[in-house]
């Protein structure tokens, strides 16, 4: 898994990735040929929250980005590319190869399966009572995801004076926090106001649109 990497890679670009897209970029065996896409869907679209939408709504300039890759790349790419569902190319291929054995051979190959079934033996079987999910379930699946982006993050060379919100005082500057927004807000005079929750608690924090660079960066969360 490349998690921390891309994930370093993406907050240093001023990044936000959905989860399911950053599982998926984690599964490739080529990390930087994905820092080359993710830099250049970033440039085209100018958006900074990379999401499946986002791909599909680009697929065409997305797929050029790929094609741009050299061949060895590109390959390894392939099940990226079908995930983001830009492709089904592998998909049909595969079909087209299965509709080309003949009957023969379908049928040594469905005897040799059957040969196989008949030894199997069946000694015990298990089922698990279905389970009714409650709220207190969501909550231990928002606590254990919010720990474990904690402790990618925490380690990042940028998070200066971290701290917890519970620890935050009126009078301390130049701190980090790690949390998860809850809330956004814009006022009449264009300011955004975030409210950003941790497992200790709540804080707001201001962005005003005066500051042009991180006002840009609020208007994509």
């Amino acid at each position: 898994m490349n998690t921390p990497e891309l994930l370093k890679f993406c907050i240093e670009k001023g990044l936000l990735v959905d989860e399911e897209v950053l599982s998926l970029f984690s599964e490739t065996g080529d990390v930087e040929s994905v820092k080359v896409i993710i830099e250049k869907i970033k440039n085209h679209t100018q958006k900074r929250l990379i999401t499946k939408k986002l791909f599909n709504e680009n697929k065409e300039t997305v797929n050029q980005f790929f094609s741009d890759l050299p061949e060895e790349n590109q390959k390894k790419l392939e099940k990226l590319k079908i995930q983001l569902g830009l492709s089904i190319k592998i998909s049909k291929e595969v079909s087209t190869e299965i509709t080309k054995i003949n009957e023969p051979e379908k049928t040594e190959i469905t005897n040799e399966l059957g040969a196989y079934i008949e030894k199997v033996k069946v000694l015990t079987t298990y089922f698990s009572k279905p389970k009714k999910l409650g709220v207190s379930d969501f909550l231990d699946s928002f606590k254990n995801r919010f720990i474990e982006m904690k402790n990618i993050l925490q380690n990042h060379y940028a998070l200066d004076n971290l701290v917890s919100i519970n620890k935050i005082s009126g009078d301390r500057r130049g701190i980090s926090i790690i949390g998860m927004v809850s809330d956004k807000r814009v006022s009449k005079n264009k300011n955004i106001l975030l409210e950003v929750e941790d497992l200790t608690g709540k804080t707001k924090i201001f962005i005003n649109s005066n500051n042009q660079e991180l006002y840009k960066k609020a208007e994509d969360v």
